[in-house]
């Protein structure tokens, strides 16, 4: 056996997917698969296959990260006027 992934009938590769890049991109994808000593479809399969997606955010999750985002922009405001008043306080003692 010259390949170690030769193909039984058990594990014949039947189906196609069929994707379409800018230039740019399959170009990117072709470098890092000729880099990786994969073929592009070996490396698309590998990159897809390999990696797990996270779920989508349930409604409370979003709305979890919302507040916290309107946490942090009161966070940012506060620091904000402590550094103004700072330099009032250190403009007025100069």
């Amino acid at each position: 056996m010259s390949n170690s992934r030769s193909q039984t009938s058990a594990n014949k590769k039947t189906k196609r997917v069929t994707a379409r890049f800018v230039e740019a991109d399959y170009e990117e994808i072709q470098t890092k698969a000729s880099a990786s000593k994969l073929t592009v479809a070996e490396y698309v399969a590998y990159c897809t296959l390999r990696r797990e997606l996270l779920p989508p955010p349930t409604p409370n999750q979003i709305f979890i990260y919302k507040e916290l985002g309107l946490a942090r922009d009161t966070i940012i405001a506060i620091r904000n006027i402590i550094r103004t008043y700072a330099l009032t306080i250190k403009t007025k003692s100069a």
